[in-house]
């Protein structure tokens, strides 16, 4: 897939209760909790990725992951999802049909993306170029635009 991440409405850098640096240090980028789409409307690397398989933002509100977007729908039996495109995100996890919490889980592919996005240590190049190199070794391909916005 060819996705292209927003730099003025991306999430990114962790959040400041979980970042034991000084202001200064902190390479937090957005407002709001880091997650799929917060109600900012920032959204996290996995977040546009979603959007561009076809998820409409609201449908990402108050979910952190792949893995908790998917079985919320599961659970909720809300509107079918993209799943073809959104497979590269999660993993089917053993269990049964009654057992709706465990049925995804997040591809090591999602996870890798979410702790480089979510890295607080790292400068703004060194976050878009490791992500686009776990990208090209998923078969995706991602770039940037925009502008970062002040922090």
């Amino acid at each position: 897939m060819k996705l292209t991440i927003d730099r003025a409405t991306w999430r990114c850098g962790g959040t400041d209760h979980q970042n034991p640096l000084s202001e200064d240090e902190r390479t937090q980028r957005g407002k709001g909790p880091t997650a799929l789409c917060n109600a900012h409307g920032h959204k996290c690397c996995l977040g546009f990725y979603s959007v561009a398989c076809g998820v409409p933002p609201e449908d990402l509100a108050d979910n952190a992951t792949p893995e908790q977007l998917i079985n919320w729908h599961v659970r909720n039996r809300k509107k079918q999802l993209p799943m073809v495109c959104l497979s590269k995100l999660v993993v089917t996890r053993p269990g049964n049909d009654l057992d709706y919490e465990t049925l995804y889980g997040n591809s090591s592919y999602a996870s890798a993306a979410m702790t480089i996005n979510d890295n607080p240590e790292i400068s703004d190049e060194e976050r878009e170029k490791s992500l686009i190199t776990i990208a090209e070794q998923n078969g995706d391909e991602w770039r940037f635009e925009g502008e970062y916005p002040d922090k």
